[in-house]
Formats: C-alpha cells, structure tokens, sequence
C-alpha cells in the first residue's frame, strides 16, 4: 500500500470532461426535441378540435344568431335539442339502432367462438377446406353483394325489417369473426 499520490496527464483529465459534455448536450437536445414534438401535437390537436366546438357552440345558438359571425353564442339555448328529439323521433332511431347493433354483437360473437373452436381444435374431414372457403368470402368485396343480398332479403320478405339488418350484418361479420377466433384457440395450450 503506497501513500504516495498517483498524477494523472492532461489527455486523460480532458477525456473525462468531454464524456459528461456530451452527455448533458444528449439531454438538452433530447428535452428540446420533445418540447418541439409536444408542441407541434398541442397546436394541432387544437386546430383539429376547433370544428368540433364550433359545431357545439352553433347548435347552443338561437336560430337568428346561426350565422352572426361570432364564435360564442349570446345566449345559450337547448332548443335545437328540443326540436330534434321532438320532431324527428331520433330515440326511435337510436334505439332501432341500439338493438340491431346487441343482436348482431351476441350473435357474431357466440357463433364465431363455436365455429373457431370447432375449426382450431376438433379434428373432422374437410375441416381446412371449409375454413378456407369460409375465409376466401372476405376477398369477395361488399358492393358486389349488394344486390344478390338485396334480392334474398326481398325473397324472405325481411326489406325494412330489423330481422334483415340483423342477418345482413352477421353475414358480413362472421367470417372474419371466425378466423379471429380460430387464432385465438389455436394460440391456446390444448390443456386449457
């Protein structure tokens, strides 16, 4: 064990101090160029807000005041509110709107898993092919069904009806639904 004091040369001290320089220059750009990221975000999450309230500043209008030219309304007023739900029996809609999406959900749903279990993990002859049938539909695009679909609804007699809404959409829905849900049983231990 020596006591006598070890000396250190210059390049080495000088190395050092440039390490820690670099370091805290890192820092500041790095802070810099986030500050920059956020406000750029901040300036255009306000931009592309802006129609938005300007549409809820509008229907808190009176009607003469509609187009006065100012952002804030003078009086603020639920009539536009009032005349809507009462004119145009827009709760009907949403609640025609609001059954048609339940149904169509639960159905999807509970026949996409049995068909996605029985596709991932019972074994039966042509199992591959009819899945692969099943999912060649989605190649098939949408408004080349319109009228096919159209004429099977008109045949069952289900135009304008909730019941034809309701067939239509789990149509469209359950093949992807089924390929979903056989990757997710696939993906699972057969133990479980």
């Amino acid at each position: 064990m020596s006591t006598e004091p070890t000396v250190t040369s210059g390049a080495s001290a000088g190395s050092q101090v440039q390490p820690d320089y670099q370091v805290k220059l890192y820092r500041w750009q790095s802070i810099l160029n986030r500050s920059l990221g956020y406000t750029i975000l901040i300036i255009l999450t306000v931009i592309s807000s802006f129609p938005m309230l300007w549409m809820l500043l509008t229907s808190l209008r009176d009607r003469r005041e509609v187009f006065s030219g100012t952002l804030m309304p003078e009086e603020i007023t639920l009539a536009a509110y009032q005349f809507i739900l009462s004119e145009f029996h827009i709760m009907n809609f949403f609640w025609n709107s609001t059954m048609v999406s339940l149904a169509t959900i639960i159905a999807v749903v509970s026949l996409a898993t049995l068909a996605g279990y029985a596709f991932a993990r019972i074994d039966f002859w042509g199992r591959h092919l009819i899945f692969l049938t099943l999912l060649s539909t989605l190649m098939v695009p949408a408004t080349v069904l319109i009228i096919p679909l159209f004429l099977q609804l008109r045949d069952f007699r289900l135009i304008d009806t909730r019941l034809g809404l309701i067939l239509a959409y789990i149509g469209g829905g359950l093949a992807f639904s089924m390929f979903l849900m056989r990757s997710f049983f696939e993906a699972l231990p057969a133990e479980l």
